[in-house]
């Protein structure tokens, strides 16, 4: 008998054989899971990576929006304390009254003068009706 065949009918060699089988698949299976295991935990750390660059960057944007609105708020304050100094300036203030004075005078200058020629057309239209009664 060849040594195969012995090792094959003999149930105890066939046993070892079938065990180191099962064995080898087992590690096998073993290799094959703890692998995974480390690709979903190099997948599971690439995205927590990714979601805190994620996160850096919208806070990174939030604070140059923030400084920007920031900027904005204190350019519309200065604007503001501007205007109000000009408004409480004694020298341009006394030069508004002057200005709505004159407007004033103006406004009236006006209706004289249109007054007076209200007049002057009255008195035409008068004596033209004098004259045809004549």
């Amino acid at each position: 008998m060849s040594r195969d065949t012995a090792s094959t009918n003999n149930p105890i060699i066939q046993g070892y054989i079938d065990s180191d089988a099962r064995v080898d698949r087992q590690r096998r299976y073993n290799r094959m899971a703890q692998f995974r295991r480390e690709v979903e935990l190099e997948e599971a750390r690439l995205r927590s990576e990714e979601e805190a660059a994620k996160k850096a960057r919208a806070v990174q944007r939030e604070a140059a929006l923030a400084e920007a609105v920031g900027q904005q708020k204190i350019m519309q304050l200065r604007e503001e304390k501007e205007i109000q100094r000009v408004r409480d300036d004694p020298e341009l203030r006394d030069l508004r009254r002057a200005l709505a004075t004159a407007e004033v005078t103006r406004e009236r200058a006006g209706q004289v003068v249109e007054t007076k020629h209200k007049l002057v057309r009255e008195r035409e239209m008068s004596r033209a009706e004098d004259a045809k009664m004549e």
